[in-house]
């Protein structure tokens, strides 16, 4: 059974309004966390859903589309069940020598991968920013625990130029920035999207979008005046 966290809103409401000295206003990341905190019954003003969420984003962001796609899996947190296994990983990643397998672990010690010929590295070695430098692709799967491994490298390596391939589960947080798996699998999302270089760098386009017009500083900026304005009218 896949572990769930559970958190009060009410009695954080409480614990932050101590802290404070204030009230604490919510401002849910996706429509359904905020309908979740109306069940759960926190009193007050809920501001319009967006990701808390800020990235900046890099400008060259094109990479040459020859031999292999690269495709890289971001598998780091100190705490096991925020990893993918590595069964996990052989399962959902494909196999053939048609891709470039890249993936930054921090597991100890190091993975067992069988016999595919996948490049593994350390983040003590190889910064975010440099592992997605390398990349076309990211494909991101649902760990045991959703912590710190399930949003926000994503939108790290979105903000890089690479192109995201996620589980269902990120849409809400992340709409048209991602492609979702749905029914189909990893190598056939990159096959369709590799071998089309307009529909590859259409899919880029949109990723980038989302972090210049959502998820920017001055996106970020704009939404906390409006809701202060809304808060103090």
């Amino acid at each position: 059974a896949r572990l769930r966290l559970s958190y009060d809103p009410v009695q954080l409401a409480v614990v932050l309004s101590r802290r404070s000295g204030c009230q604490a206003d919510g401002r849910p990341a996706t429509p359904e966390v905020s309908d979740a905190l109306v069940a759960a019954g926190p009193k007050r003003l809920r501001h319009s859903p967006r990701p808390a969420e800020v990235v900046s984003t890099r400008r060259v962001t094109s990479r040459p589309m020859l031999g292999r796609p690269v495709i890289g899996i971001w598998n780091v947190s100190p705490f096991a069940a925020e990893r993918i296994d590595s069964a996990a990983l052989v399962k959902a990643i494909p196999a053939d020598g048609r891709y470039d397998i890249r993936i930054l672990d921090s597991a100890k010690p190091a993975p067992d991968y069988g016999t595919r010929p996948w490049l593994s590295f350390s983040p003590k070695v190889v910064t975010m920013d440099e592992f997605f430098d390398q990349c076309d692709f990211v494909v991101a799967l649902v760990p045991l625990v959703g912590g710190i491994n399930l949003i926000r490298p994503v939108i790290e390596s979105i903000s890089r130029g690479c192109v995201p391939i996620l589980h269902e589960t990120h849409r809400p947080a992340l709409g048209d920035a991602a492609t979702y798996l749905g029914d189909r699998t990893v190598a056939e999302i990159v096959d369709g999207l590799w071998n089309d270089p307009e529909r590859f760098a259409e899919r880029q386009r949109a990723s980038l979008a989302t972090c210049d017009q959502q998820l920017s500083a001055e996106a970020f900026a704009s939404a906390i005046s409006r809701a202060k304005r809304h808060t103090e009218s």
